[in-house]
Parts: C-alpha cells; sequence; structure tokens
C-alpha cells in the first residue's frame, strides 16, 4: 500500500493492527514493525515525522515493504479498543506511543522507547529479521555497505516465546540417555 506525501516522494501506508496478525506473519518469516498510535498523541506524531517519515528509516522501510520482507502494522487508540488496551498490558505499557518489532529472530519483539531514534528502529529491525532476508538486502545495497558491515547486521537467532509455543517442536537428533 503507497499513498504519495506532501513533498511529491512516495510514503508506505500501514496496514490495520489486528490482534493474531504478528504471530501469523512473523510464523511466514516476515518481519513485522507495529505503530500503538492515535489522533491526539503529540509524541506518535513527533515520532513519525522526524523519524519514521524521514531518512533513513524511511527509505529502509519503504524497500523492505516493496521487497516483502515487512509488515507494518498500525493499531489506532484515538478511540477506547479493549483489544489494543491488552496488547500494551502485556508489555507491562499503558499509554502510548508504544512501537515494536517482531521477527524471525525477535519472537518475543524487541520494544522501542518512546521517543525514536533512527539509530534504534533500524537497529531493531536489523535483528528481528532473518539472515537470509539481510542477505537478499544486503545484496541489492552491495554498493553502497561493505562486505564487513553486512556481516556484522547479521542477528542471532532466538527460538524461545510466544511463537515456539504455537510451532510444534522440532526433531531433535540427539542420542537419547
Amino acid at each position: 500500500y503507497r499513498q504519495a506525501n506532501d513533498d511529491g516522494g512516495v510514503s508506505v501506508v500501514w496496514q490495520d493492527w489486528q490482534p493474531a496478525m504478528i504471530g501469523l506473519l512473523v510464523d511466514s518469516g516476515k518481519t513485522v514493525f507495529v505503530d500503538v498510535t492515535a489522533a491526539w498523541c503529540i509524541t506518535c506524531k513527533a515520532n513519525k515525522s522526524l523519524v519514521i517519515e524521514q531518512a533513513p528509516v524511511a527509505p529502509y522501510l519503504r524497500q523492505l515493504v516493496d521487497a516483502g520482507q515487512l509488515v507494518l502494522l498500525q493499531a489506532d487508540w484515538t478511540r477506547p479498543n479493549d483489544d489494543i488496551a491488552a496488547f500494551l498490558a502485556a508489555y507491562q505499557r499503558y499509554g502510548i506511543p508504544f512501537n515494536i518489532v517482531y521477527g524471525p529472530h525477535a519472537v518475543d519483539g524487541i520494544q522501542l522507547g518512546e521517543l525514536l531514534t533512527s539509530d534504534a528502529v533500524l537497529a531493531a529491525l536489523n535483528k528481528a529479521m532473518t539472515d537470509a532476508a539481510l542477505v537478499r538486502l544486503a545484496r541489492s545495497r552491495c554498493r553502497r555497505v561493505g562486505r564487513a558491515n553486512v556481516l556484522s547486521l547479521r542477528p542471532k537467532p532466538h527460538h524461545r516465546g510466544w511463537a515456539a509455543a504455537l510451532r510444534p517442536p522440532a526433531p531433535r537428533n540427539w542420542p537419547q540417555p
């Protein structure tokens, strides 16, 4: 989904958040960026206009969405919503802004601070992505990023969390006692 912004560029449009979507998307290998926001939230608007819609974050989000590696979900808490309140409470949060990134290497999510920074958003996205997704992205950016930098972006695998409880256990080839 895309929409033109004021300066003639293209910005990515967020999809509506639904509670069950995160697990399904992560299990399918996608990285998911969830933004809980509201029309009355000044800090949310500042994060969007100063970080999410600016370089280097905006072009990176656009590139990942266009490549099918990232899904952007926005939970609009302008009006009270029990599902959003429960989602926030699950992370011991009771106010907004709240931003979290999930992925195959971050099944429990990486919570971002209330005041976003470009570095924090980019680091969370890179940490949550799979090695294969990073390699595909690196190939598309190989002229701008050196090989050593690409290799340092590889996240460490994360195999625990809520998504693991939804999957059947992986077969183990270890000797039995």
